[in-house]
């Protein structure tokens, strides 16, 4: 088993408290903020950037309503993020991934094939990078 930085917990929530006392108001500002940071939020998500865990420059201070509302929703969709909340939708759906996205835009139904078909073809492991 590889060693993850995230095990060493000393080193994150020194870095955490840093962040937090560095960074007293929460960066999203999204509905129900508190305004106040409480956490320390990943800016590029750990899931998808790992070797930026305990990178300084990717945590931002952040309230826990707004770190948990944001989930590990890319930097780049948090405007979309916060429209969907601010009209009441409090599910985030991911967009879906590359591949499958790919898959719709140039696929079309075919005789006797629905549009559910085809997402059924197109929405496999692969194209779900499972």
């Amino acid at each position: 088993m590889t060693h993850n930085p995230l095990h060493d917990r000393g080193a994150w929530r020194r870095l955490s408290r840093r962040v937090i006392a560095e960074e007293p108001t929460c960066w999203l500002r999204l509905p129900g903020c508190t305004q106040v940071s409480t956490t320390a939020d990943h800016v590029q998500p750990v899931n998808t950037h790992p070797h930026l865990l305990l990178d300084r420059a990717n945590v931002r201070g952040a309230c826990s309503a707004c770190n948990s509302l944001r989930g590990d929703t890319p930097p780049h969709l948090i405007d979309q993020l916060r429209q969907r909340l601010e009209q009441g939708k409090r599910r985030w759906v991911k967009p879906p991934p590359a591949a499958a996205l790919q898959y719709f835009s140039t696929s079309r139904p075919t005789s006797g094939d629905t549009e559910i078909d085809c997402a059924a073809t197109a929405l496999t492991p692969e194209t779900l990078g499972a």
